[in-house]
């Protein structure tokens, strides 16, 4: 976040960011939700949340939410389903980006819904 032009924009605000970069909420196992309109930085805030947790010893994994929906409608069983699922769940950090860009059809939408209820509300 070195090169952030802080004063812009002017809604994103700085003590909340630097507070949730000490990922100090990882050790409460507790979850973050970086909502802001189009274009305000939440990627790059999600990306420096990462990259700041490899560095700090963490394992992390960034992904949008088309690749998780990709990713859990190929699954074919139940079984390959729940698998792919547990892997979602490895990681100290899984930052979920564009989470709201998508139109899904109710299939997708209902397997959606179940792969975030399960990687946000499963503690290992």
């Amino acid at each position: 976040m070195a090169d952030w032009e802080w004063d812009w924009p002017k809604a994103i605000h700085r003590p909340t960011v630097d507070r949730v970069l000490t990922l100090d909420f990882l050790a409460q196992r507790e979850n973050v939700i970086v909502v802001a309109p189009h274009g305000l930085g939440k990627t790059m805030i999600a990306k420096n949340l990462v990259h700041e947790a490899i560095l700090a010893g963490h394992s992390a994994r960034f992904m949008t939410a088309a690749d998780l929906i990709l990713d859990l409608t190929r699954q074919e069983t139940a079984r390959a389903l729940q698998h792919r699922l547990r892997s979602y769940l490895r990681p100290s950090l899984l930052a979920i980006d564009e989470v709201g860009y998508l139109a899904y059809d109710a299939h997708r939408e209902r397997d959606y819904r179940y792969a975030l209820s399960r990687i946000v509300g499963v503690k290992p």
